[in-house]
């Protein structure tokens, strides 16, 4: 996996809170080409799979790790085409979504959504 920094504080835009263990980016409004960067608040290591867009794989964030935008094995950025994220998370915690427009444009992503994973 990629690691690619990026300024959380950048990330500003509509918030949305969804439910412990899997949380999701589709509720109100959708980007297609989106990407993914995850911000683990949780004081543990989190581990994600993705349910949508279909990537094979997991990812593990440890606590306090700079955000990083989502990347497969072969280090290329995943977008997703509908701009719909699904995300399942290995324990129960709250999660909130914002979406940055103008983030990470530069790698390939129509914007990128912040899943921030907090205790």
């Amino acid at each position: 996996m990629r690691i690619v920094p990026i300024s959380a504080a950048a990330l500003a835009a509509g918030l949305l809170v969804v439910s412990a263990g899997v949380a999701n980016a589709e509720r109100g409004e959708d980007h297609p080409g989106s990407c993914l960067v995850v911000e683990n608040r949780t004081g543990a290591a989190l581990t994600i799979t993705l349910n949508y867009p279909e990537i094979t794989g997991t990812w593990n964030y440890e606590p306090g790790e700079v955000p990083t935008v989502l990347a497969d094995e072969a280090n290329a950025v995943i977008t997703s085409p509908s701009g719909v994220w699904d995300v399942h998370l290995d324990h129960g915690v709250g999660t909130d979504w914002t979406y940055g427009g103008e983030q990470n444009t530069g790698q390939g992503c129509n914007g990128s959504w912040l899943l921030t994973v907090n205790p």
